[in-house]
């Protein structure tokens, strides 16, 4: 948490427990309305909702409430009554809406819809077809496009007269009928020209452009390849129907890059995602790993046939056959806990309220579902495998190499956050090497008693 965010989060503590609400309402006034989000994350939920309402008019709520997360949102607006939902709703970007609107129950989207006048929740069913991660479900409908045969000074005129704070200024496009894309021109570039000079003798005629059902992703490599602040959207007819702007596309870049950092991890959803989300996604490569362990035990087993002519060698043949199986566990569980954290660290949500004790809990959760779903696993295969001899060392182990891997995941990579290293980079290398030595330390100490 930035060192100002964290002050005024103390301060509006303070003063929210004085009952001190002019006070906040005044820092409210001086204070972004991103960093406003930010700091109503820090509250318990009733809280927020309180400091929500706190704030002074409705396009003050409309644009804190679209720098909320999902989660966030849908909270303030079950506490909000029809007509505070519908002034909430009216003033947020068209795509804002759209993708708030997915989120909510059906019931609840009709209600907004018929409340919204006809134009805007006509735009806003347009953008729920498209797809989410289409640059149709991106794009905002608010932007600046003029008939070709316009003036410089038609355009100026009508910009002027624009009421709109949401319409999007970066570049003004150029439209021929049924609103075909032509050419595109900057603000610089009309406020130079002569006031009655025609908008297509001063165009640029090759406009990129992509379509509505273009890939997020590809959109994405669009803006950075040409650094563009938006880039326009047609349809299948080529005309315009919306634009992508630039932090539209830093928001897919991060998902992207979260969604990768998960995929590597094999943690499936990210940290909202429920329990069960969880361990479904986990479950595969825990399976694998368990099968992968035992071919490691019979392959051990196989080739020291010869030297199993006592108990006490055989004992400790085993012992040394089921090491991967442990090991392996620990490695694949510990990553894909760490992951999780990192990817909790890699948006800022461990700065929030108890949130690493909710997440602490989860992984505990997960490592009792683990633990009882091998147990039953190993009891089904010791009528298989020859491992009634170490039978109980197995259980041990893994029970305890399940929760010190989930446990540990859970919180290297934060201390190596905090120290200042790279945890992205260093944490995980470091699980491995650490959990190894933890595991076979205890492991062999306590034969060493048995």
């Amino acid at each position: 948490m930035e060192a100002s965010i964290s002050l005024l989060v103390n301060s509006i503590q303070k003063l929210y427990h004085r009952k001190a609400l002019e006070n906040i309402q005044k820092i409210f006034a001086k204070t972004h309305y991103a960093d406003i989000a930010e700091i109503l994350s820090h509250f318990s939920s009733e809280e927020r909702i309180a400091l929500f309402n706190l704030l002074s008019s409705g396009k003050d709520k409309s644009s804190v409430l679209s720098y909320l997360s999902e989660t966030m949102q849908k909270e303030i607006l079950e506490a909000l009554s029809k007509k505070e939902v519908l002034n909430v709703v009216t003033g947020m970007d068209s795509d804002d809406v759209a993708d708030l609107l997915a989120t909510l129950p059906e019931e609840s989207v009709k209600e907004i819809l018929t409340s919204m006048e006809k134009s805007d929740s006509t735009e806003v069913v347009n953008l729920i077809s498209y797809p989410e991660d289409s640059a149709g479900g991106l794009m905002n409908s608010d932007f600046l496009a003029f008939d070709q045969n316009f003036t410089v000074q038609q355009a100026i005129d009508f910009i002027q007269s624009e009421e709109s704070e949401s319409l999007i200024t970066f570049y003004i496009y150029v439209v021929a009928d049924e609103d075909k894309l032509i050419g595109v021109l900057n603000l610089k570039q009309l406020l130079l020209a002569k006031k009655k000079d025609i908008l297509k003798d001063l165009m640029k005629l090759d406009v990129i452009s992509v379509s509505v059902e273009t890939n997020q992703e590809q959109v994405a490599r669009v803006v950075e390849k040409y650094d563009f602040l938006s880039v326009p959207v047609v349809d299948p007819s080529g005309s315009l129907v919306g634009v992508i702007t630039v932090d539209d596309v830093l928001d897919v870049i991060r998902e992207e890059a979260e969604e990768e950092l998960l995929h590597r991890g094999q943690a499936g959803g990210g940290m909202e995602s429920s329990l069960l989300e969880h361990f479904k996604a986990r479950l595969p490569w825990v399976l694998l790993t368990f099968l992968g362990g035992l071919l490691c035990f019979s392959i051990v087993h196989l080739f020291t046939a010869e030297y199993r002519k006592d108990a006490f060698i055989d004992f400790w043949l085993l012992i040394t056959a089921s090491l991967p199986l442990i090991l392996s566990l620990g490695s694949v569980l510990s990553t894909q806990s760490a992951t999780m954290t990192l990817s909790g660290i890699r948006v800022g949500i461990f700065e929030k309220k108890n949130i690493w004790l909710k997440h602490f809990a989860k992984e505990l959760c997960l490592g009792l579902f683990f633990s009882i779903l091998l147990f039953l696993l190993l009891f089904v295969v010791s009528y298989f495998f020859p491992i009634k001899p170490v039978y109980e060392i197995l259980v041990l182990g893994i029970v305890f190499q399940v929760f010190l891997s989930l446990s540990l995941g859970s919180f290297v990579p934060l201390v190596f956050e905090k120290l200042g290293l790279n945890a992205t980079v260093s944490a995980l290398p470091f699980l491995t090497i650490l959990l190894d030595i933890i595991i076979i330390s205890l492991l062999f100490y306590y034969l060493s008693f048995s």
